[in-house]
């Protein structure tokens, strides 16, 4: 992503120059989503994983986590 050298916030440039207007307290809560989110999906990948851990980071993203349960079949 690139920045604005002209602006003294620094605001975050998207393809073709459009501005994204972050203050720092909204970059911190997308920094910190991004972190859950990093979370989760290592949980998820993790087969000793808990439904409850799973459902209880899912809410922390605000996701509504569905999972359906079945027995493999041979």
């Amino acid at each position: 992503m690139k920045t604005n050298s002209n602006d003294s916030r620094s605001s975050p440039l998207i393809n073709g120059g459009a501005k994204i207007m972050m203050g720092r307290n909204r970059a911190g809560e997308l920094a910190n989503l991004g972190s859950r989110l990093v979370h989760l999906g290592q949980m998820l990948q993790d087969d000793q994983t808990k439904i409850g851990e799973l459902m209880r980071l899912a809410q922390e993203c605000r996701f509504n986590l569905n999972l359906h349960v079945a027995a493999e079949s041979e």
